[in-house]
C-alpha cells in the first residue's frame, strides 16, 4: 500500500511540474505578445497621424492579433488551473 501511494504522489509530481512547465511557456508567450501589442500601439498612433489608412488598418491588426494571441495563451493557463490532476476514475481505484 505504502509502495502505491508513493508511486502515486511520484506521478503526481511529474503532472504538476509539466503543468508548471507549460505555465512558464505560456507566460512568456503572453509577455512577448504584450510587448508586442505596446509596439502596436506605438505603431498605430503614428499610422493615425499619418495619411495612409492602409497603414493604419494593418498597426490595428496587429494590436488586435497581439490582444488575441494573449488572450489566447491566459485561455491556456486557465485550462491547466482547472483540469484536475487525475480523474475520478483514477481516484477511485487508488482509495
Amino acid at each position: 500500500m505504502m509502495k502505491e501511494l508513493l508511486t502515486l504522489e511520484k506521478e503526481l509530481k511529474e503532472i504538476q511540474e509539466e503543468g508548471n512547465k507549460k505555465i512558464a511557456e505560456y507566460q512568456a508567450e503572453i509577455n512577448a505578445a504584450i510587448e508586442n501589442e505596446e509596439e502596436a500601439n506605438k505603431a498605430v498612433i503614428k499610422a493615425k497621424q499619418g495619411d495612409d489608412p492602409k497603414a493604419y488598418a494593418k498597426a490595428i491588426e496587429e494590436k488586435r492579433m497581439a490582444q488575441n494571441i494573449a488572450q489566447y495563451y491566459e485561455g491556456k493557463i486557465e485550462q491547466i488551473k482547472d483540469d484536475p490532476f487525475i480523474t475520478e476514475c483514477e481516484y477511485n481505484n487508488y482509495t
